[in-house]
């Protein structure tokens, strides 16, 4: 990043000379006037007047007593003789400006909101109490019935890819390709541009900020694909039956055991309990922990909460009614 000083240029507000010189002219050469250093403005391209040998110390300070701009290695005000302990500095042209403060809402506008807000609120509250709003019912278990699932694994050839670097020990039949793996970033160039900050004493740098210009270029490797043998879920077992039938059980397997291309094993299991009851001609379906399952009988009488909106029956609340279950 290379960087020049040029002079600020500024209008004098009291003879509308223009375009003096921010460093050069502290005063008006014309009419004499104090140069206002927050009237400082970068000049054009073909108006920069070069600083030679400028020393920066600072940005000026502004005079508490009287105002003007005074360099900041001063200890007094060359004006009026003030000291210059704890004064301010001078805005400069890039300075960030201060946040706006925030407009205060028109009393109109908040009295139309306010009803509107609470109308939300109160629809809100009222839908919240419509969905937990429940109440309590009896119905008759009809029907309770149980499945359990066992997950069949079975030792197969599959087909799979990968980078060649990560291959699998247990591949085989491997196939290579090539195939684009990554991208990298290749510098072509530089993009840059002038950015003029001003210095807050009447003169102003001249940056050349320049940032890489850069291409994508594709990245090769080595693709694999390969066979490898897996388990894989191949069918599954049921057994089911009713509450008032045989107790739950397991289906039975018949494996080819061993680790065998083709070999099989037990996987995963599963088990459901449902329940079905019936009050005024409606029906709730709930499912019951394996523990709980067989106090269902058909026939007995059970009571749970139901959601009065929604019509769902909350199924955790379910107890014998008379009490027990």
């Amino acid at each position: 990043m290379s960087e020049r000083v040029y002079e600020m240029l500024w209008d004098c507000a009291y003879c509308g000379t223009r375009k003096l010189l921010g460093k050069t002219h502290r005063f008006c050469p014309k009419c004499g006037a104090p140069q206002d250093p927050e009237k400082r403005y970068f000049p054009s391209e073909d108006e920069k007047v070069a600083v030679e040998d400028h020393v920066y110390v600072g940005a000026d300070r502004l005079c508490g007593n009287c105002g003007s701009a005074m360099s900041a290695k001063a200890l007094h005000c060359t004006q009026c003789g003030a000291p210059l302990e704890g004064a301010r500095e001078v805005k400069r042209v890039d300075a960030p400006l201060p946040p706006a403060p925030l407009a205060k809402p028109a009393r109109s506008l908040a009295s139309c909101l306010l009803p509107v807000i609470g109308g939300v609120v109160l629809l809100v509250g009222g839908l919240l109490v419509a969905l937990l709003w429940k109440k309590d019912l009896q119905a008759q278990v009809t029907d309770a019935s149980w499945e359990r699932s066992v997950v069949v694994e079975q030792l197969l050839a599959t087909r799979d890819s990968s980078w060649c670097d990560a291959l699998p020990r247990a591949a085989y039949g491997v196939s290579r390709h090539r195939e684009v793996r990554s991208q990298r970033q290749i510098q072509v160039g530089e993009e840059c541009r002038s950015v003029n900050v001003d210095r807050g004493d009447g003169t102003f740098a001249q940056r050349r900020e320049c940032t890489p210009r850069y291409r994508q270029e594709p990245v090769y490797a080595d693709r694999c694909d390969y066979s490898v043998d897996r388990w894989v879920e191949s069918r599954r077992a049921l057994a089911s039956g009713v509450a008032q039938g045989l107790a739950p059980q397991w289906p039975a397997l018949q494996l080819r055991a061993g680790d065998c291309r083709g070999c099989e094993r037990e996987g995963a299991r599963r088990s459901t309990y449902r329940v079905s009851l019936q009050a005024a001609g409606k029906t709730f379906q709930c499912e019951v922990p394996e523990e709980r399952f067989s106090a269902f009988q058909p026939g007995t009488l059970w009571a749970f909460k139901v959601g009065v909106v929604t019509g769902a029956p909350d199924c955790k609340s379910l107890t014998r009614a008379g009490g027990g279950g």
